[in-house]
């Protein structure tokens, strides 16, 4: 089995049992809810799981510890990088607008920009109105998560 070059194979030799840290049955029991033809592929080498607990942390900004560290930093630690991250920058622009759009849509409110005045800040908004906006915010990233995968397979088969 390959390991990454993050120090995983000198990790893994001082194991025993399912790991080298002190991770209860519990805490590791997520794989438990993996379908059979995703373990398959695992057990096979098909699947990359530190891989993809590495692009996973560096996703939410974490170190080899699981401590904030930042996205940037947490990029170079685990490194992450490439066409989906240079994807993700130019999305930032479209997310404000979906943000945007969304507020005036599904909340009726003209803009999300602070106007220092509490008739203009504070808004009056129905529990169906906000529901409503969370579905489509959920929605969007859905679309945009799939969008990512696509990237993310496309950018794999090029290498």
């Amino acid at each position: 089995m390959k390991y990454n070059t993050l120090g995983g194979a000198r990790q893994m030799e001082k194991k025993s049992g399912y790991s080298a840290g002190p991770f209860s049955v519990d805490e590791i029991g997520f794989i438990q809810i993996a379908p059979a033809k995703v373990l398959a592929a695992v057990a096979r080498g098909e699947i990359d799981l530190n891989r993809i607990a590495r692009e996973e942390l560096a996703s939410r900004g974490l170190g080899l510890r699981g401590e904030w560290v930042g996205f940037k930093a947490a990029r170079k630690v685990h490194g992450v990088a490439g066409q989906v991250e240079m994807a993700k920058v130019k999305d930032e622009k479209s997310n404000e607008q979906i943000i945007q759009k969304i507020a005036a849509d599904h909340l009726f409110i003209d803009t999300l920009e602070t106007r220092n005045a509490d008739s203009l800040d504070f808004h009056e908004v129905s529990v169906w109105g906000i529901k409503s906006a969370l579905q489509a915010a959920f929605d969007a990233a859905r679309a945009k998560t799939i969008r990512e995968r696509g990237l993310r397979a496309k950018v794999e088969r090029h290498k």
